[in-house]
């Protein structure tokens, strides 16, 4: 299990995070933040479940 809470997550830590293969992962909402803040908890959702990754944001 990865928990992410922090600010500040870029699509470069999902990938990592990916890498290194959780069961689940959880993520403040507030991590996905700034202008690209929807397209990044879109690709985290995406890039999770075609892993079989359980994603959650609280």
């Amino acid at each position: 299990m990865l928990i992410f809470l922090d600010e500040g997550l870029t699509f470069e830590m999902l990938d990592q995070m990916a890498e290194m293969e959780p069961n689940r992962v959880v993520c403040l909402d507030k991590s996905f933040n700034g202008e690209q803040a929807d397209a990044l908890k879109t690709n985290a959702v995406q890039l999770f479940k075609s892993q079989d990754i359980a994603f959650r944001t609280v």
